[in-house]
């Protein structure tokens, strides 16, 4: 078991005050989890992992959707680049391929997109599809390429899910970690009441990762963070904690309220 501390959407670009990793930093944690949405400009996220790395043993961290934004790169190329590029700085970068063990705690994860089902009790595929075509930046501003959220949110999916399947015989491993920048299920849904709003939140939750659960025979997933929704949130469902500590917008602090690093025990306790 060990402790790590939790960030996610600290969408530096759109704050005017920089973040010191030291400010925030939790005794006893020598691990910090970035879950996605560091900024839309993936310098910046680099540059978090350079200066969070004198302060933390292990950096590991994720893509959001925003660092796609201005990246000028599909999906698939942007991972290949800031594996390439996080690793050079002695960073973790998760993207469904790599397996973080530390002190009898595996980490693995990938941003886990979204295949607009995980609200279908409430709303049909096609009205979640042309509500995100109108709604969300993500459509508009994301090379796809002729892929597609719901392609790779499938392929993360089966990623993840070969990962704890291979862990559940692995003896140096006690408890998981999973971290995905989408909610990885429906009771994790931030509904406001609002049509539009509550739609749009089909593209952000995984609706397959609930079975990943399914493959853990052994129980060691413990722990799952998360991110995108702006909504901080720690929960507790069939004996797995869901994390959510996202900073959010410079503009919805008001709201928010203060925020700073979540320290956790890998253990789920």
């Amino acid at each position: 078991m060990i402790y790590f501390d939790l960030a996610s959407d600290l969408h530096t670009d759109l704050w005017r005050d920089n973040i010191n990793s030291i400010d925030f930093s939790n005794p006893l944690s020598s691990t910090l989890v970035i879950a996605g949405d560091t900024s839309n400009y993936v310098s910046e996220l680099l540059e978090i992992v350079k200066n969070s790395k004198k302060y933390y043993e292990n950096v590991i961290i994720i893509d959001g959707n925003h660092e796609h934004y201005f990246s000028l790169k599909n999906p698939y190329m942007l991972e290949s680049y800031l594996a390439r590029e996080i690793t050079s700085l002695n960073g973790n970068y998760l993207c469904g391929k790599s397996v973080i063990k530390i002190n009898k705690t595996a980490f693995i994860g990938a941003n886990g997109w979204y295949d607009f089902k995980i609200n279908e009790e409430n709303f049909t595929i096609q009205e979640n599809i042309k509500n995100w075509n109108n709604f969300s930046n993500d459509s508009r501003m994301i090379l796809w390429q002729g892929s597609s959220p719901t392609f790779i949110a499938t392929d993360h999916f089966k990623l993840l899910s070969n990962q704890v399947n291979d862990l559940q015989n692995d003896n140096s491993v006690d408890n998981i970690v999973i971290i995905t920048h989408t909610a990885p299920h429906k009771k994790l849904l931030p509904y406001k009441g609002d049509y539009s709003w509550d739609c749009l939140t089909s593209a952000y939750g995984n609706s397959m990762m609930e079975n990943i659960i399914k493959i853990d025979k052994k129980h060691k997933i413990k722990v799952w963070v998360y991110g995108h929704s702006h909504s901080k949130l720690d929960k507790t469902i069939n004996n797995i904690r869901y994390v959510n500590n996202a900073r959010g917008y410079e503009s919805e602090k008001h709201i928010l309220g203060k925020w700073s690093f979540v320290q956790i025990k890998s253990d789920g306790t």
